[in-house]
């Protein structure tokens, strides 16, 4: 399992994969599958949160 986690060890977005990967190979996918949801309207943001 393959994970991302916010400051608070929250999980963001992760991946599972099979048996012996290489975490480096699953980073930039792992980090493209974050979504910060937005309290106003629109979709979810991919981007940190600045407020």
């Amino acid at each position: 399992m393959h994970l991302a986690c916010d400051g608070r060890g929250r999980p963001l977005a992760f991946i599972v994969t099979g048996g012996n990967t290489n975490p480096c190979t699953w980073f930039t996918t792992v980090m493209e599958a974050i979504r910060v949801p937005r309290t106003g309207p629109g979709g979810p943001g991919s981007g940190p949160i600045t407020s």
